[in-house]
Formats: structure tokens, C-alpha cells, sequence
């Protein structure tokens, strides 16, 4: 079984915080790995990133395999349910623009 080093998750999140929504094509992509663990890796570091990945989870929408997309949509419902509206504006917007 493979275990991760808390140093490993320490140093990947201050790389994901550096990157920011930066980060967030990759991520998304990775949500529809074939490893299991590559893609919880993927929908932890996205959840994280929170509200400012929004925009960047809509318009890559399209692009995803089932699973991706079933992923992306748990991590938007995540990041939107304890937001106000506002927040579900945006994401509208930015899913018109795609």
C-alpha cells in the first residue's frame, strides 16, 4: 500500500497555493485519471483552491470524460452550497462564455 509522506501534502499544497487557478486545466484533467488516487489528488487540490477555481471548472466542462465530469460537478456543488448567489452568477457567466 502506498502511503504519502504529511511533508509530500505540505510541500503540494504551498506548489498549488504558488499556482493558484493556474493550476486548475491540469487539475481538472486529472480528474478523469485511470489511478484512483491521481484523481482525489486532483478533486482534493481543486477543493482547495475553492471559490477562485470556479470559473475555470465551468469552462473545462466539456472537455471531460463521465467521471471527470461527475467529479467536477461534486466540487462545484462543494464550493457554490454555502456561498450566497453571487457566486452561482458567476459560474453562470463564465458557462455562457464556454
Amino acid at each position: 500500500m502506498h502511503t504519502t509522506n504529511p511533508k509530500d501534502k505540505d510541500d503540494a499544497l504551498r506548489e498549488l497555493n504558488e499556482l493558484g487557478t493556474d493550476a486548475v486545466p491540469s487539475l481538472v484533467m486529472h480528474l478523469g485519471a485511470k489511478r484512483f488516487e491521481d484523481r482525489e489528488n486532483a478533486q482534493r487540490a481543486i477543493a482547495v483552491l475553492g471559490p477562485d477555481a470556479l470559473s475555470e471548472l465551468a469552462s473545462h466542462r466539456d472537455d471531460l470524460n463521465a467521471e471527470a465530469r461527475r467529479r467536477l460537478d461534486q466540487l462545484i456543488d462543494q464550493i457554490v452550497a454555502p456561498k450566497s448567489p453571487s457566486i452561482l452568477k458567476q459560474l453562470q457567466a463564465a458557462d455562457a462564455v464556454s
